[in-house]
């Protein structure tokens, strides 16, 4: 069975290319309708592997993910998204970082398949209502969502490299190119290196 962070893995692949290089993705329009593409495609496949509402809550956690990356990004089309969120499109909702956490916690600690998409969010640059806030609450946070998952996550190493640690907002995007720059081969190989760790790690349960 398909897991439901396998649906999204093209996704996430998608996103973190442009958050890498923003200039490659010129086209704000194609750039939207791209990821609204594959996020209905991540949908329908988990549809076909899991509850309703575990699927709803999953997409709910990558929408969120998408319009943080892209306001946290370079691109100049900045402030057309800022106006157009997918949260609020999807969800009529603007400001979603406070219900990321709060419907976290409210998952299961037996629903690990739920539980991965949303750890995986943070591990890929969710910041949500930690934003503002020291980077260790945010690396706290993630260290202890891994200890409701089998231990191969829980000792999972360079956790340090995946979670930004600047603790600024939009506004420090220009002070910060050179250090995207230095990391562009980290993030746009993240996805795959972590499903690679996750199948040698023996959780192929997880991966179907």
């Amino acid at each position: 069975m398909m897991t439901l962070l396998n649906c999204y893995l093209p996704l996430f692949r998608h996103v973190t290319a442009f958050f890498v290089n923003p200039r490659d993705y010129a086209d704000y329009a194609g750039f939207r309708e791209k990821c609204m593409t594959l996020l209905q495609q991540a949908l329908n496949e988990s549809e076909r592997h899991h509850e309703p509402q575990e699927c709803e809550e999953a997409y709910f956690a990558v929408v969120l993910w998408i319009d943080e990356r892209v306001l946290r990004s370079q691109a100049v089309w900045v402030k057309d998204w800022r106006s157009q969120l997918l949260q609020k499109y999807y969800f009529d909702i603007s400001v979603g970082g406070e219900e990321f956490f709060v419907r976290l916690d409210a998952i299961d600690k037996e629903n690990v398949s739920l539980r991965m998409v949303y750890l995986f969010c943070l591990l890929m640059g969710f910041h949500g209502k930690y934003t503002h806030q020291d980077a260790s609450l945010l690396q706290q946070r993630i260290d202890d969502e891994r200890q409701c998952l089998p231990e191969a996550w829980r000792q999972w190493p360079n956790d340090a490299l995946l979670v930004e640690q600047d603790g600024g907002g939009i506004e420090k995007n220009s002070a910060v190119p050179k250090k995207f720059r230095q990391r562009k081969w980290l993030l746009l190989s993240l996805p795959v290196v972590i499903y690679v760790l996750i199948r040698f790690a023996g959780l192929g349960m997880f991966i179907g």
